[in-house]
């Protein structure tokens, strides 16, 4: 599975054995190995992931500072908002609290 570039978890060691995921599990050798692998096939997904080309830096690098600079305008946006809905709230409370006490 490995030279084949397969998949290696749980499900398809027992699939592509012919075997039970019970006798997997108990087998220490065996599951000690299949985690090994699983493990090894994330960690190499996600330096592949992470090794953008010569040719995608600026693009990358670019876009990044955009999302950035983006995601600091919404969080102060957001940021006001929810200090209007604070003093919305406030001025509710404060409005209902007179109106109790001036109805008749």
């Amino acid at each position: 599975m490995v030279k084949a570039g397969e998949e290696i978890n749980f499900r398809a060691v027992a699939r592509a054995a012919g075997v039970s995921l019970d006798f997997l599990y108990t087998h220490t050798d065996l599951r000690k190995r299949i985690e090994t692998l699983c493990g090894q096939q994330r960690a190499d997904h996600q330096a592949l992931r992470q090794e953008p080309s010569a040719d995608d830096g600026t693009v990358i690098h670019s876009l990044t500072e955009a999302l950035r600079r983006e995601r600091a305008v919404h969080r102060e946006r957001i940021q006001e908002l929810e200090q209007r809905l604070a003093a919305a709230h406030g001025e509710i409370l404060r409005l209902l609290s007179t109106a109790v006490w001036c109805s008749p």
